[in-house]
């Protein structure tokens, strides 16, 4: 299986620091990703496709994660490591985010 990285994001990472503070990392990693529309056959409750996404790239990510490719910001809602036998890579599902 081929998946063609077409897009460059930005992640910024979901952390909590020692006072239990939840909030995203001022410092940001950039990399090459796919994003596709998801299907039904994903398993996606209908009302959820019109602002959920499949994500592909090879760094990890974790949910709560926040991406943000071509001006538009998505959350991380799952992610799945596809472990093949010449290449892993991680499969997320993303949703759009009505904040910054």
């Amino acid at each position: 299986m081929s998946i063609l990285y077409s897009k460059t994001a930005v992640l910024h990472s979901y952390s909590e620091n020692e006072f239990h503070v939840k909030t995203y990392d001022e410092e940001w990693v950039s990399f090459a990703c796919a994003i596709q529309p998801v299907w039904t056959k994903d398993w996606i409750d209908w009302t959820a496709m019109f602002n959920t996404k499949k994500l592909y790239c090879d760094i990890k990510i974790d949910v709560w994660d926040k991406i943000v490719c071509e001006w538009i910001t998505y959350i991380v809602n799952s992610v799945m490591l596809w472990n093949w036998i010449k290449r892993k890579y991680y499969k997320a599902f993303i949703n759009e985010s009505n904040w910054d």
